[in-house]
């Protein structure tokens, strides 16, 4: 085989990896899940991968980054959509599950080394909320991450930033969340997540 022939087929390989089916929709920066469960506006970023998923019957997720996985560069973005067994929550009782359940979740999810650093209630476009700031190391880079449980009644969205602590804006500043953190576009991101039915 000449190396021609082998550099057009290492590229066609590498681009149909990158061209993963989605299971949902995604137009005009517009991601909408299987079954119009929820839909969330994609975060603004540059050459965005998306990839989504049903794991079980009772949730769904959708995950944007630049590139292939490459979140260290400008963040990695993700919403996770759970079903409820209940027919709804109060937010009473949503934040009361919550508040022990996200720390948990933060490790479980993205590793042990995450350690919490901030929890607090938060409302989004009137709905009850809660959200962790934690840090720890994502793909062996500190990273901050920012997750945002929200109650939809008989839905619970869980939506997620992290970012890279070793960047060049947490190198130029002096590196906390409240100065790596795209606090603005997160917040823009997490009060897009709207259930559709």
């Amino acid at each position: 085989m000449n190396l021609s022939r082998l550099c057009c087929l290492l590229f066609l390989a590498a681009w149909l990896s990158g061209c993963a089916t989605l299971k949902g929709t995604f137009n005009s920066g517009l991601y909408i899940s299987p079954g119009g469960e929820f839909l969330v506006k994609s975060p603004d970023l540059l050459d965005m991968s998306v990839v989504d998923g049903q794991v079980g019957d009772g949730k769904y997720f959708v995950d944007f980054t630049v590139g292939k996985g490459f979140w260290m560069a400008d963040g990695y973005y993700s919403v996770e959509w759970y079903k409820l067994d209940k027919p709804s929550l109060t937010n009473k009782e949503f934040l009361e599950t919550t508040k022990s359940f996200m720390p948990s979740y933060v490790k479980n999810t993205f590793g042990a080394l995450f350690g919490i650093m901030q929890e607090k209630e938060v409302n989004i476009n009137g709905r009850a909320g809660y959200q962790v700031t934690a840090q720890g190391k994502k793909d062996g880079i500190l990273a901050y991450l920012v997750a945002t449980s929200i109650n939809f009644d008989n839905r619970v969205a869980i939506g997620i930033v992290a970012v890279s602590r070793e960047n060049n804006k947490a190198i130029a500043t002096d590196g906390t969340p409240e100065k790596v953190v795209p606090w603005e576009q997160y917040r823009t991101f997490i009060e897009s997540i709207k259930k559709q039915h």
